[in-house]
């Protein structure tokens, strides 16, 4: 029974919602889509300038720890060569 009073509350508010879009001139209604047809196109460009900033973030965070890496590793590779002794 809940749900059903639930399902008439929400077709009503569906036709009291189609009524109030009716009375409202179609250059207002273009307006406000036109406004949030640039907020998403503002959205995504901001996504992609964002996902291009933290791309390059990292890669120079990465490209400096492998150079700290590879000065480590040079600081400890040692050219050792092991002698040969013959006992003769």
């Amino acid at each position: 029974m809940k749900n059903c009073f639930h399902d008439v509350d929400h077709a009503r508010d569906v036709w009291d919602s189609k009524e109030r879009i009716m009375v409202v001139p179609s250059a207002e209604i273009w307006e406000e889509i036109g406004d949030w047809s640039g907020l998403s196109v503002r959205i995504r460009n901001l996504y992609n300038q964002s996902k291009l900033e933290t791309l390059e973030i990292v890669k120079k965070s990465w490209l400096a720890r492998v150079e700290k890496l590879t000065i480590i590793s040079q600081s400890f590779s040692v050219n050792i060569t092991p002698s040969i002794s013959r006992n003769t």
